[in-house]
């Protein structure tokens, strides 16, 4: 490998690190103080979705020959929101679906991996929406 491509490397790597860092967001539901979930419209079974933090998980991927998005970590659901399932869906630039994934909630934090694809290109990668669906 010569210096032209481990630089290309190094830069790469570095570009794909403020990536990973800027995937760190925080996200508020709603304006006063949360949003309520509930079950066929019951706010008795529901969970509060307050203020919570979504990070993309950023790996090597020898298939991608680069960096790639492997899943989501959330982290500040309620802890009445522990069992729920959580849907993670991930969008290009111009909204396309990239990949989406689910997972249960558990508290304090609550890993979601994808499955098909098991990774995405990680410069493709421009949002990311949460649900909280059951």
């Amino acid at each position: 490998m010569d210096r032209t491509q481990i630089w290309g490397r190094r830069l790469l790597s570095s570009a794909f690190v403020a990536l990973a860092a800027l995937g760190f967001r925080s996200v508020a539901a709603g304006e006063g103080g949360g949003l309520l979930v509930g079950l066929n419209g019951s706010s008795t079974t529901g969970c509060l979705v307050g203020e919570f933090t979504v990070g993309y998980v950023v790996d090597y991927v020898t298939d991608l020959d680069g960096y790639g998005v492997t899943g989501a970590e959330l982290t500040g659901m309620g802890a009445e929101c522990e069992g729920r399932t959580v849907q993670v869906s991930f969008t290009a630039d111009d909204g396309a679906l990239l990949a989406k994934a689910s997972a249960l909630i558990s508290t304090p934090r609550t890993a979601v991996v994808l499955a098909e694809p098991a990774a995405i290109d990680a410069s493709q990668v421009a949002g990311v929406s949460v649900a909280v669906v059951g």
